[in-house]
């Protein structure tokens, strides 16, 4: 089958999302069209062809994709589209999230010709996974996105993948919230680039615990890095996550069984 529009769509709080995302497909093409959904759905409805190319990727929170993009992939369409799906994770692990990408992508009219999972810095505890993604991981992605375009060029049905994952497993939302100290300058900045609204101009160096999903976000963003994560629950978390999360993982390819 020949490739007609790549389009890339990602939701990516740290930006890491977006790189893999972004290296993926300059892999396999010269030009595509790129959607960013984490800070809003998209204005119209997107609906691809049968002869178009998706990439999907995703960042894992608590084991699942966001709740906010799965619910903004539900005006992405497709016509029995071919569709490479991919997640990233803080190094512990990606839980149900991709066979949850995978199931989500199909409802939505897509066939998963391959899923990937890789990994990047934590968003809450930054020591693990510090350097991630590293050159090795940019060659798996290249590696990846390269045998997928080789499936989806070769065949125009593409059975189920098989992906392990946790089907029980319900979103448990952290504990745990950024908050911004002295050094701030209220610039605003984290306001505009928080994707959940958790930030009030009012009061730039508080967050909304209710509202915060604890992507990192306005850390990232913060010029000052005056938005950290803090308290004592944050030190024994990094703790216990440094005592059994600091092994390498490494990422994971699935692809259809023909």
């Amino acid at each position: 089958m020949e490739i007609g529009t790549i389009h890339l769509v990602y939701y990516s709080a740290t930006f890491t999302t977006q790189r893999i995302g972004r290296e993926m497909v300059s892999a396999i093409a010269d030009s595509y069209t790129e959607h960013d959904i984490t800070m809003h759905a998209l204005d119209d409805e997107l609906n691809l062809n049968p002869s178009d190319l998706l990439i999907l990727a995703m960042p894992v929170f608590g084991g699942l994709i966001p709740a906010v993009a799965e619910e903004r992939l539900k005006n992405i369409r497709g016509t029995n589209t071919p569709a490479i799906i991919a997640v990233v994770y803080g190094n512990r692990h990606y839980d149900n999230a991709l066979c949850q990408l995978r199931d989500i992508a199909t409802r939505q009219g897509f066939q998963p010709v391959s899923a990937g999972a890789f990994i990047a810095r934590h968003s809450i505890f930054s020591t693990i996974a510090a350097d991630r993604p590293d050159s090795a991981d940019f060659a798996s992605v290249h590696n990846f996105a390269c045998q997928s375009l080789d499936i989806a060029t070769s065949h125009n049905q593409f059975p189920k993948i098989d992906i392990p994952g946790k089907p029980e497993l319900v979103f448990r939302k952290p504990p745990l919230f950024p908050t911004g100290d002295d050094t701030c300058s209220a610039c605003g900045i984290c306001i505009e680039q928080c994707p959940s609204n958790a930030i009030s101009i009012e009061s730039p160096k508080d967050t909304d615990s209710n509202l915060c999903i604890a992507c990192g976000r306005c850390i990232v963003v913060c010029p000052s890095g005056a938005r950290k994560f803090r308290g004592e629950f944050y030190e024994a978390g990094i703790a216990r996550f440094e005592a059994n999360f600091s092994a390498r993982r490494e990422p994971e390819f699935f692809f259809p069984t023909f």
